[in-house]
């Protein structure tokens, strides 16, 4: 199955099941920065061809995106550092929490 962009897309969550179970949200966290260096990556394939081309406008819009997606990513990190991994651990009983 593929999905944003013709990234491969892992299976389903029901996020709305059982209150928000730690794996679950970690779960969801790793995808959405899976879909992040996606278009990170993306991005600066755009960038690198604008750039050879002379289009350094379109490389500066593309690099305001990309800073976007990357701060994206950064607090995505955080939420997942600070709350949703702990919360994990907590739940499975690992002597990591």
């Amino acid at each position: 199955m593929r999905g944003h962009g013709g990234a491969p897309r892992r299976g389903s969550r029901d996020p709305g099941g059982e209150g928000g179970r730690g794996g679950d949200d970690a779960g969801l966290i790793a995808d959405a920065q899976r879909v992040e260096h996606y278009e990170i990556a993306a991005y600066g394939s755009a960038i690198a061809l604008a750039a050879v081309l002379g289009h350094n406008r379109i490389a500066d819009l593309l690099g305001d995106t990309i800073a976007e997606e990357i701060a994206t990513d950064q607090k995505l990190s955080l939420i997942a550092e600070r709350q949703v991994n702990p919360q994990a651990a907590a739940l499975s009983g690992s002597d990591h929490a």
